[in-house]
């Protein structure tokens, strides 16, 4: 069954909660549990067996859209022009892989789960009309391995490659890690250097907004509406002697960065810097722009002075706390180190055209 946005959408809406044979029943907030529970109760035909089965657990319903067009699914919330079932209690996950820690560790209950990840029209990479655009569901998986991001856009390949763990890669996409908002996430840093725009869909039509105007002061809050998806992120196509690059510290492979920067740059023929993007991660309560050190760059030469000038303001920008990843000074000073690295890796890649 699957939800369409044309006639018995109350009916279905109705079945949703109550038909056992759906993609998901009510199932308990720790997800890896979820689907044994779900494949547990979808062989259970009368709901009183269904009820006493998950009994104990705590349950919220996971509506999964099953068909791949997005514009019906837009259709669909247009039918809720006053936001989501549920409100803000309802999340739209698509590989999960930002929300199942929150599930996990109980710092997230939503009441409602409505899952997105067979909406195929939105996995793609491409270049078209001097950007690159690439779908919201998009797998980083398939950005670590895509020929031309591979030659054109390195950094992108250095950021996903960074993406915790081969698995979670396999599952997560682009679009939910920048939707989530989690300055620990890497890609934010990545866009924000790059100067990355995404598109939003609703009821109300389409948006492009500047990945700066996405995210905001607080952790986890975009200025997407409670009605509206995430459908594209669009980055400019590299020009001549541009290059970036995304370095982060870790304490292990796949955990949280201690601290991570991006640095996007375009240089003109003497070599002097004519567009410069730094973005840092994990070292505030939402992903910084490091608006002092990139003016600090422009119109200068990239030497070691200016790189190291610019390192001094990016670690002045950034916000950290200390926790068990290290403390604040730790931790600025760790911008301070990354930022010089990925300033002299972007300089080489823009006088080169250097790819690895």
């Amino acid at each position: 069954m699957a939800l369409m946005s044309s006639t018995g959408r109350a009916e279905i809406t109705k079945r949703l909660i109550t038909e056992k044979g759906f993609v998901a029943v009510a199932v308990e907030a720790d997800w890896p549990d979820a689907y044994r529970v779900n494949r547990y109760v979808r062989g259970i035909n009368d709901d009183a067996t269904a009820r006493d089965a998950l009994a104990g657990f705590k349950r919220f319903p996971i509506w999964m859209w099953r068909n791949t067009d997005v514009l019906d699914f837009i259709e669909w919330l247009r039918t809720h022009n006053t936001g989501l079932p549920h409100g803000d209690e309802a999340k739209i996950p698509a590989g999960g892989q930002s929300l199942i820690p929150l599930l996990r560790f109980r710092l997230a209950a939503p009441s409602l789960l409505i899952d997105i990840i067979r909406l195929s029209e939105l996995e793609y990479i491409r270049e078209a009309d001097g950007a690159l655009h690439i779908g919201a569901l998009t797998r980083e998986a398939a950005l670590e391995t895509s020929s031309l991001v591979h030659h054109r856009y390195p950094i992108l390949r250095d950021t996903s490659k960074g993406v915790a763990d081969p698995v979670v890669r396999n599952w997560g996409t682009v679009g939910g890690n920048l939707a989530h908002a989690d300055p620990a996430n890497d890609h934010p840093a990545t866009m924000l250097a790059l100067g990355a725009r995404v598109v939003a869909e609703g009821p109300d039509g389409k948006r492009v907004i500047p990945i700066d105007a996405f995210f905001t002061d607080s952790p986890f809050v975009t200025t997407l509406q409670p009605n509206e998806i995430l459908t594209e992120i669009r980055i400019p196509a590299p020009t001549e002697r541009s290059g970036g690059a995304y370095f982060k510290l870790e304490r292990k492979v796949g955990d949280y960065a201690i601290a991570g920067v991006a640095a996007s740059l375009t240089l003109d023929p003497d070599g002097l810097v004519t567009y410069a993007g730094i973005g840092l991660t994990n070292v505030g309560p939402s992903p910084i722009k490091a608006r002092n050190a990139e003016q600090a760059l422009h119109g200068k030469p990239l030497d070691d002075a200016h790189i190291h000038q610019a390192a001094d303001l990016a670690a002045a920008a950034s916000q950290p706390g200390s926790d068990r990843r290290g403390t604040a000074e730790y931790r600025r000073a760790m911008v301070r180190t990354l930022c010089v690295r990925a300033l002299r890796k972007a300089l080489a890649r823009a006088r080169e055209g250097e790819e690895l």
